[in-house]
């Protein structure tokens, strides 16, 4: 798999592969520009085809007239970890873990608090709480200028761990600095790394 020649049958086969796993959003139009986007990487990237496919698929919209961020609904979450609008970070971020399945993670009353938050220095403390399940949650990271604490996600993780949906949060980094997210279970996070050719973390 790692050394197929040319890069749309490669992709090709990740998008069939995807498909497979219930990724939704493929094209012929997106993995022409996924095409045209890793045209520099040697044929043998196949990691860095496939996350830069997950990363459009997962990246959402934004409506540049009022700057509204709507997260993607096809099964996977991708965003840059150097994060704009600071304000909402981990706030968005909820958003778009609860579109991987907007049933089972209903996430509500989500506030976040940056009064613990020098916002010159970049440093401190962020407060975010939220509703899900019939009870309230609340995490507390520490802030890391513009870029996204991951503990945020791994506390998350355990939440929805501890919740029985028998369903986890999975994550892997695009290469860069992205992050790609996933909430299923081990059976199809182990069905991705035989049909993907690299495991995902479990958060």
């Amino acid at each position: 798999k790692r050394r197929m020649n040319g890069y749309d049958v490669a992709l090709g086969q990740i998008a069939e592969s995807l498909k497979a796993l219930g990724i939704g959003g493929i094209t012929e139009a997106l993995v022409e520009e996924v095409a045209d986007n890793c045209r520099r990487l040697p044929s043998e990237e196949f990691f860095y085809r496939t996350t830069s496919l997950l990363s459009l698929l997962g990246s959402g919209t934004t409506d540049f007239s009022t700057l509204k961020w709507s997260p993607s609904t096809n099964g996977v979450y991708a965003f840059d970890a150097e994060v704009s609008g600071l304000d909402e970070m981990y706030t968005n971020f909820l958003r778009g873990i609860s579109a991987l399945n907007e049933e089972e993670l209903a996430f509500q009353n989500i506030q976040e608090d940056l009064s613990g938050v020098d916002q010159r220095s970049g440093a401190g403390m962020r407060r975010v709480s939220f509703n899900w399940n019939e009870a309230s949650h609340s995490l507390e990271v520490e802030e890391q200028g513009d870029w996204f604490n991951m503990q945020f996600a791994r506390d998350l993780g355990q939440i929805i761990q501890e919740s029985g949906t028998g369903k986890r949060l999975y994550y892997t980094p695009d290469g860069y600095q992205g992050c790609i997210f996933f909430y299923r279970t081990p059976d199809w996070a182990a069905a991705f790394q035989r049909e993907l050719g690299f495991p995902l973390s479990v958060l």
